[in-house]
C-alpha cells in the first residue's frame, strides 16, 4: 500500500505530491511555517496583558464608610523593652508608729484595725495626770496673767498721775511679762501634745476634760495593728498603733546582671497586673549594689502611686523596662501595616480619595511603631486606622 503525501496550493487548488527527495524539504517548510504561526500568536497574547494599577480611587461614600485615619511617615525612636515578674511590697518609709506624747490610761479607742484614717483624726482618749497638770497650770497662768495685766495698768495710771514712783510701775510690768513667759511655756507644752489653738481657747471657756489627752493621727493611712486595749497603761515610749500609708507602694523585681546596666534610677517603668487588669507607671528608685548569692540576680525597686489602694503588698505583676532607644529614619504605627499575598504592605494617600497600596520592607518594632527600611519616604501619609477595611476594598476592586 502506497502512502501519498502532498502540499495544498491555495492558488491552484491542487495538491502537489511529496515523493522522493523533495518530501523532506516540504516537511521542513511546513514545520517552519507552523513555528512562525505559534510565535506570532504568543506575542499577541503578551501585548494584550496590561500591568495592574496599585492606586485605588475611593468615592466619598467609601471614605465615609471606611473612615481611614492617617499618620505621616518619618523619623522615630524605637523603645526596646524588657519584661520581668515582680511583687508589690510595702514601702518602709510609709510605715508609722503612733506613740502618745504623754503617759496615762487608755480610756477609749476611736479606730479599729484596718480602718482608714486621715491626718487630724482622733485615735484614742487617754486619762493623763501629766496633761491634767499642764492644763491646770495653763488655766492658772492665764488667770495670773490677767491679774498682772490689771495691776500693771493700775500702776501705770498712778505713775502718770504722779501718785506712785516709776519703780512701782516697772516692777508690776516686769511681773506681768514674767507671768506671760511662764504661761506661754505651758501653752507650748500643751501644743506639743497635739492640742490646737482652738482647743486651748475652748478649755478657757469650758474648763472641761482637764485630765483627757486626745491622741490624733499626724498622717493619712490605714491602721495595721493596735498594741494596747482600753484600760492599759501607756507611756510616751510605748507604741500604741501602727499605721501604714498605702498611697505609695514599691514593686520589687529581680534583674539579671546583663540587663541591669541598661536600667537607671528615675527610669519610667510600666506595671501590669492581670487580676486587676490595670496598667500603671512607676519610677526606679533603688538598684541594689550587690548581687544576691542564691539567685545571682540584682534587686530593683520601683516606686509607684497606688490610687484607691488596689495594688496591695504581696500582689504579683509584670514590669516593663525600656532598656534601649533606637532612632530610625522612617517609622509608622504598627496599625498601618497589613499584608497582601504574604507580603507586608501599607496604604498611602497619594491625593484626596486616591489610596495606593505600597509594598514595604520592615525592620525592628517596639510594639507601637515599626521601622520601614524600604517602600516609604519621609512625609508619606499612611493609613493607620481601619486599615483592614481599606484592604478589603482594595482586594475587591484590584484583586490580589
Amino acid at each position: 500500500m502506497n502512502i501519498i503525501a502532498g502540499l495544498w496550493n491555495s492558488n491552484t487548488n491542487q495538491v502537489y505530491p511529496c515523493t522522493g527527495n523533495n518530501m523532506k524539504t516540504h516537511l521542513n517548510l511546513l514545520l517552519a511555517a507552523l513555528f512562525l504561526v505559534s510565535c506570532s500568536s504568543g506575542k499577541k497574547s503578551v501585548k494584550s496583558e496590561e500591568p495592574k494599577s496599585s492606586v485605588l480611587k475611593m468615592t466619598p461614600e467609601k471614605l465615609k464608610f471606611t473612615k481611614p485615619e492617617f499618620a505621616v511617615a518619618g523619623p522615630g525612636v524605637l523603645n526596646i523593652t524588657w519584661n520581668a515578674q515582680g511583687e508589690i511590697a510595702q514601702s518602709s518609709e510609709a510605715v508609722f508608729r503612733i506613740v502618745p506624747k504623754v503617759g496615762g490610761i487608755v480610756r477609749e479607742f476611736k479606730v479599729k484595725e484596718g480602718q482608714t484614717i486621715k491626718k487630724g483624726d482622733v485615735i484614742a482618749l487617754i486619762d493623763s495626770r501629766e496633761v491634767a497638770d499642764l492644763k491646770l497650770k495653763y488655766l492658772e497662768g492665764v488667770a495670773k496673767g490677767g491679774q498682772a495685766w490689771a495691776k500693771t495698768q493700775r500702776e501705770k495710771d498712778l505713775f502718770e498721775k504722779k501718785i506712785v514712783a516709776q519703780d512701782n510701775y516697772i516692777t508690776a510690768k516686769t511681773a506681768f511679762e514674767r507671768q506671760n513667759i511662764e504661761t506661754e511655756m505651758v501653752k507650748q507644752r500643751l501644743l506639743l501634745t497635739g492640742m490646737t489653738e482652738s482647743e486651748l481657747k475652748n478649755l478657757l471657756k469650758t474648763k472641761e476634760n482637764i485630765s483627757v489627752y486626745t491622741l490624733k493621727s499626724n498622717l493619712d493611712g490605714v491602721v495595721t495593728k493596735r498594741h494596747a486595749s482600753v484600760g492599759d497603761a501607756v507611756s510616751s515610749e510605748k507604741e500604741l498603733l501602727s499605721v501604714a500609708d498605702f498611697s505609695t507602694v514599691r514593686f520589687e523585681v529581680r534583674v539579671n546582671p546583663g540587663v541591669v546596666d541598661n536600667i537607671k534610677p528615675q527610669d519610667n517603668v510600666k506595671l501590669y497586673n492581670g487580676k486587676l487588669n490595670e496598667t500603671i507607671e512607676g519610677t526606679v528608685d533603688f538598684i541594689s549594689p550587690v548581687i544576691d548569692r542564691a539567685s545571682r540576680t540584682i534587686l530593683v525597686r520601683v516606686s509607684m502611686k497606688n490610687p484607691g489602694g488596689r495594688w496591695r503588698p504581696g500582689l504579683c505583676g509584670l514590669a516593663t523596662f525600656t532598656v534601649k532607644k533606637i532612632p530610625v529614619k522612617i517609622a509608622v504605627p504598627l496599625g498601618a501595616i497589613t499584608d497582601i499575598a504574604g507580603s507586608p504592605v501599607v496604604f498611602v494617600e497619594k491625593s484626596p480619595g486616591m489610596i495606593e497600596m505600597r509594598k514595604i520592607i520592615t525592620g525592628t518594632d517596639d510594639g507601637k511603631i515599626m521601622e520601614i527600611k524600604q517602600g516609604l519616604q519621609k512625609g508619606d501619609r499612611v493609613v493607620t486606622a481601619n486599615t483592614l477595611l481599606i484592604k478589603a476594598e482594595w482586594l475587591k476592586v484590584m484583586g490580589e
